[in-house]
């Protein structure tokens, strides 16, 4: 894994975190639209990385390959990085966890789910994100 890759997601995780944690602080969490510009922050993130990849390796005929395994492990690393601050974020305090599904974590089990859940979805939208971005990306066919 490439450290620009690791740099990116931990960006992006930290960024989501703050944004997370700051409305589960202030009990805005659940019913908040704003709780949605993570995907957005992830999908920024993925598309300046996978630009950057281009930008440096336009004629490599391996791009999907790399450009789907960097934006994977980008969504990944960010993910984890989420779902290990709320564990944290849940010892410190419970009510400064990240509320799921209107499921307010009481406990240590409830905390993991939600930071599992929140793992899971967080790597399934960067995938999205990079096959999106991908298609963005590529070049136009050659027409002679």
């Amino acid at each position: 894994m490439k450290k620009i890759t690791i740099k990116h997601g931990v960006i992006a995780g930290m960024t989501m975190s703050v944004l997370l944690f700051g409305l589960a602080i202030i009990g805005d969490y659940g019913g908040s639209p704003l709780k949605y510009l993570k995907y957005l922050i992830l999908f920024a993130t993925i598309a300046y990385s996978l630009k950057l990849m281009k930008d440096r390796h336009n004629a490599d005929h391996h791009f999907f390959s790399k450009a789907l395994i960097r934006g994977l492990n980008l969504s990944l690393i960010s993910a984890g990085i989420i779902s290990i601050l709320n564990i944290v974020m849940f010892s410190i305090n419970p009510e400064y966890s990240i509320a799921k599904w209107n499921l307010e974590p009481s406990t240590v089990m409830e905390a993991m789910v939600v930071s599992v859940s929140i793992l899971l979805e967080m790597f399934v939208m960067g995938g999205i994100a990079t096959f999106v971005t991908f298609q963005a990306l590529k070049p136009a066919p050659y027409v002679d």
